[in-house]
């Protein structure tokens, strides 16, 4: 371990000594100083902190940390960043982590991000085959099989709502959500039954369903009876016009 490094471990050894306590903490981001005088709650050796609301690298992307004083004005953790740091280079920002933090430190940031980056281009491959294979069968796949479950005078705008989903993978997912919840709805099984069957086969949804109670309520031939029901779960009145959004619901309810 060289001098930095142990410096460096000296520093977060008195930070974990203050976990839970109200501090300081000056640091860049994108270049302009700010501070977060709140509690020290969460701490990662050589590469996050958290203070308050504020979750920050001691330096990566864009930000850095500057210096964390405790209550009394004890200094925490220092380092020498002379000017307002806005660096994005990954390559430089791993040089920058050597000159302070040292060698081994250096070239364990660099391994953790060649894994982010080929995480990364993994998920970018993913997502073009994905956007690909439903451009090319998987949007009219999910229309054919869904369209005897929809409102007759609604099957084109159905179709049309479809098609226009394949620009993001995450809308992919949620169509295939309302696409197995209206066929299930549609062949008569309860709401009940039916919202836990698709979760078995597509994991936790709760979000997704949330974003899609209106869609479902609004194309499934069975419409009426799903918003009455989900609104039900929510206790909403029964001839509201739309389908009760929990996240909303707990923020109005709060007083």
């Amino acid at each position: 371990m060289n001098n930095l490094e142990t410096k460096a471990k000296e520093m977060f050894s008195k930070l974990k000594e203050h976990m839970g306590e109200e501090v300081l903490m000056e640091y860049w981001t994108y270049g302009v100083y700010c501070a977060e005088y709140g509690t020290l709650s969460k701490l990662i050796d050589f590469e996050r902190v958290q203070v308050g609301c504020v979750n920050t690298p001691f330096i990566g992307y864009g930000a850095a940390v500057i210096s964390i004083f405790s209550k009394d004005g004890d200094i925490l953790y220092l380092q020498p960043l002379g000017k307002p740091y806005n660096e994005r280079d990954p390559f430089k920002i791993n040089e920058i982590i050597r000159g302070i933090f040292g060698d081994e430190i250096a070239k364990q940031a660099w391994e953790r991000h060649q894994k982010v980056a080929k995480d990364m281009e993994e998920r970018q491959r993913r997502a073009k085959e994905t956007h690909e294979e439903f451009k090319a069968t998987g949007a009219k796949e999910i229309i054919e099989k869904t369209s005897p479950y929809v409102v007759d005078e609604l099957k084109e705008e159905f179709a049309k709502m479809v098609n226009n989903s394949g620009w993001d993978t995450y809308y992919i997912y949620v169509i295939k959500i309302v696409s197995d919840l209206l066929i299930a709805i549609g062949n008569g099984m309860n709401f009940e039954e039916a919202i836990n069957t698709v979760k078995e086969k597509h994991g936790s949804i709760e979000d997704e369903i949330e974003k899609a109670v209106d869609t479902i309520a609004n194309y499934s031939i069975r419409g009426k009876e799903f918003r009455k029901y989900w609104n039900g779960l929510y206790g909403v009145s029964d001839d509201t016009e739309g389908a009760a959004n929990p996240a909303i619901l707990v923020l109005s309810r709060k007083e």
